[in-house]
């Protein structure tokens, strides 16, 4: 068990793919991602998260979060459990 850290700058984001996949076949349990990468990279997260048992999850950047990650962790507790347990009634 143990935490490495990967750096992608903005302006070099085009690596975030090839990086993600690369920890996925590495079999990295948990995968923290910015929400900017996860928002833009969206289709290539949920491929790799149906296909790999890692848990890519996002996290709000320096500038605040946009509500990509709440809105990834309710549709995967909503699937995992079968109801929206987050609803407010």
């Amino acid at each position: 068990m143990g935490v490495k850290h990967f750096v992608i700058s903005e302006e070099d984001d085009e690596k975030f793919a090839t990086l993600l996949l690369k920890l996925a076949k590495e079999k990295y349990a948990v995968v923290f991602i910015q929400e900017f990468l996860f928002v833009k990279y969206m289709s290539v997260v949920d491929s790799i998260n149906e296909e790999y048992p890692v848990s890519v999850l996002p996290i709000p950047g320096l500038k605040g979060g946009s509500g990509a990650g709440l809105a990834s962790i309710r549709n995967s507790v909503e699937r995992a459990v079968g109801m929206d347990i987050f609803a407010v009634k």
